[in-house]
């Protein structure tokens, strides 16, 4: 996101002089935040996280837009859960999160109403 800022411009990864001569690295930042069910996998690993980027911002957005998807149930105006996504670690809601872009079966049962109402893990 590119913002004025006084006598400078600014996006996320550097500052820019109105001049256009000099550009400056911006600070990475020392924390992580959002909820782990919709943060980009790049964000989920252990370590400094990376420098945020719009296609992190994307990736969240794609994260709850299946939610949505799958899991809302307009009758009762109820949003369920996506069960393999509730773990306790980032490392491990990063891991069902793979598997559920890379395994069409992973993907199969993640989008079945059943096992998101009712919470079964398995077939």
């Amino acid at each position: 996101m590119i913002h004025h800022d006084g006598d400078e411009w600014k996006d996320s990864s550097v500052v820019v002089s109105p001049d256009e001569k000099q550009e400056t690295p911006m600070p990475r930042p020392r924390y992580r935040a959002g909820t782990g069910l919709f943060m980009a996998l790049d964000l989920l690993p252990p370590g400094p996280p990376p420098l945020h980027k719009y296609r992190h911002d994307l990736e969240s957005f794609f994260y709850i837009y299946t939610t949505f998807a799958a899991a809302y149930d307009p009758p009762k105006r109820h949003l369920g859960k996506i069960m393999q996504w509730q773990q306790e670690s980032l490392i491990a809601i990063g891991d069902e999160k793979r598997r559920f872009l890379t395994k069409m079966h992973t993907l199969d049962q993640t989008l079945n109403r059943k096992i998101l109402h009712e919470g079964v893990r398995e077939y």
